[in-house]
């Protein structure tokens, strides 16, 4: 501790800082202290409420944001080596391979465009995020220790503990700090790295609902998480929700019950009173239509079938400009180098802009190899979820419905949003019920072939009596 502040005052962090570094610290060091899954479980329950606000930043170059991922990259790398050992077994599994071939590629073709980045600092500042998110996932998936079941009430009680905390976290802290900006609070209920969160709880609860899983516990969530996106004027993450849970409704479908046509009329009328309520905010028309323009022209232009001026009325907020301007990048084989398309478009047009457009930005950036890799991670990581849609297994059947939900909202975002820069929480949950759903049919498997087992050796025991009986006779 006293090391940890003098680190802090050496590097010019202000008090409230340097106590932020202290729990974060003392956080892992009391993980440690007593069983050393609990670093896992720490993500799966607090990862999204740890260091969410923009602090200090140390030395002048990097944020605590960054530190606490770098270092929890660092963690989960190590602990995967320790399970290393296991990874024989895990990759028996045609799941198992998908996965790890859907995410590592990828993310490792990522780290060697670095080599030849214009500004390789600019890349640094999102890789920890990937390699953390993914050296997470691997090592729930080799540790055999923890139980997808435990897991997955762990990622429960961390959604609860996140929608209860986001409600009071700014009025707590203006009241225990007055005058000070409650910058490390401001995360919780921000519009940037927190939404990606709520959109994955909604789609979590969505799944439990329609599976019949925890019905109380999953309307509270599906509501409650829906209001957030909405009161944080998140347009992007409402469409992606639409997106992503209308892909939970229909892959659910098999002989359509009168009970699932319910529930899915039921969430399909409270998200349409919500962005009718939304369409109609003031605020959230200044932000989604530009000036002169209104959700009534906007409705009346779709309604007419005039789809082009429909959209001329909505704000991009420079975009659309921003892409013309990256179009004229020269697109090569290998790429321009991860992280670097900001810093050729300040070139250009002399202003410092984020693409908001990952399939385009990864398209510029990795080339038509890692293009061709980004594509291949998306459809493999689908189709994990897609495949067991329709276990008899509760909770094999919602990780997946949530996967493929989750999935299919995050790559439609990406059109318009720079998902993967926040893949500490975007990416990081995806591969999170990725690497779930493998567990758990691993697990499902195991326990078949242990069934089995006992039968052969109680047939093998009795055999043996019975010919131990008839040598007695003779």
């Amino acid at each position: 501790m006293l090391f940890t502040c003098a680190i802090g005052l050496i590097t010019g962090l202000g008090y409230y800082s340097i106590l932020v570094i202290l729990l974060f610290c003392s956080i892992v060091f009391a993980i440690f202290m007593f069983r050393a899954e609990y670093l896992l479980y720490y993500y799966l329950v607090l990862g999204a409420l740890t260091f969410p606000g923009a602090l200090d930043r140390i030395g002048g170059l990097v944020t605590l944001n960054w530190v606490r991922t770098a270092f929890l990259a660092i963690l989960y790398l190590l602990y995967s080596l320790v399970f290393a050992q296991n990874i024989r077994e895990v990759v028996k599994s045609r799941e198992s391979k998908r996965f790890l071939l859907a995410i590592f590629p990828w993310i490792g073709y990522l780290g060697i465009t670095i080599l030849w980045a214009i500004s390789p600092v600019d890349s640094m500042r999102y890789y920890p995020k990937l390699l953390m998110a993914a050296f997470l996932a691997l090592s729930l998936l080799l540790d055999r220790r923890i139980p997808s079941t435990k897991c997955f009430k762990m990622l429960i009680i961390g959604a609860i503990i996140f929608l209860v905390v986001s409600t009071i976290a700014i009025p707590f802290a203006k009241a225990l700090w007055p005058g000070n900006p409650p910058d490390y609070f401001r995360g919780y209920s921000g519009r940037h790295a927190s939404k990606f969160y709520v959109l994955f709880i909604a789609i979590l609860a969505l799944s439990m609902w329609l599976v019949n899983k925890r019905k109380k516990l999953s309307i509270f969530m599906l509501i409650y998480s829906f209001i957030m996106l909405i009161w944080i004027l998140q347009r992007g993450a409402i469409l992606a929700l639409v997106l992503g849970g209308l892909t939970v409704f229909l892959l659910t479908i098999r002989k359509a019950p009168f009970s699932l046509i319910t529930k899915g009329m039921l969430s399909l009328g409270l998200i349409i009173l919500g962005i009718y309520v939304l369409f109609y905010t003031p605020s959230f028309q200044e932000s989604m239509f530009k000036p002169h323009y209104g959700p009534n022209q906007f409705f009346g232009y779709m309604l007419k079938g005039d789809v082009s001026s429909a959209v001329h009325s909505i704000d991009f907020k420079g975009r659309f400009e921003q892409w013309e301007v990256a179009k004229e990048l020269q697109e090569s084989f290998l790429g321009k180098g991860f992280g670097t398309t900001p810093v050729y478009i300040k070139r250009i047009s002399g202003q410092y802009f984020e693409l908001h457009n990952d399939v385009l930005q990864y398209r510029i950036e990795t080339g038509y190899i890692g293009f061709v890799l980004y594509l291949f991670m998306w459809i493999s990581i689908f189709s994990l979820g897609w495949k067991f849609r329709h276990s008899d297994d509760k909770i094999l059947r919602i990780l997946c419905l949530a996967l493929c939900g989750y999935t299919v909202a995050l790559f439609s975002w990406s059109f318009v949003e720079h998902v993967f820069d926040y893949s500490h929480m975007s990416g990081a949950y995806m591969f999170i019920l990725a690497a779930l759903v493998v567990k758990r049919v691993m697990e499902n498997t195991r326990s078949a072939g242990v069934k089995q087992t006992p039968d052969d050796g109680v047939w093998t025991s009795t055999t043996s009596t019975a010919i131990m009986l008839a040598f007695k006779q003779l």
